[in-house]
């Protein structure tokens, strides 16, 4: 599991619309659940984003601490044109 320091977090959090979710934290168990068990993973950060400013913000995020591109998209926001939401 890659760690988000608190710093980025932080960081991450000021400009953040949506649900940033950490490991232990509530909610963060259910949303790293995927259909295929076998693949479990456990991300440092789960962004729920909630509009393009959201994915934008996150992904500068990751590339802050060194990740290029390590998301996951599982579904589209109700407008059709968002990620819900992006792990890494």
């Amino acid at each position: 599991m890659l760690e988000v320091s608190e710093e980025v977090y932080s960081s991450l959090r000021r400009q953040f619309k949506g649900d940033l979710l950490r490991p232990g934290g509530n909610g963060y168990d259910d949303a790293r659940t995927i259909w295929n068990g076998m693949c479990a993973r456990t991300p440092g950060l789960i962004a729920r984003c909630l509009d393009v400013s959201d994915i934008q913000s996150a992904i500068r995020s990751a590339r802050a601490i060194g990740i290029q591109r390590r998301s996951v998209v599982e579904g589209i926001a109700s407008r059709g044109s968002a990620p819900a939401i992006m792990a890494w």
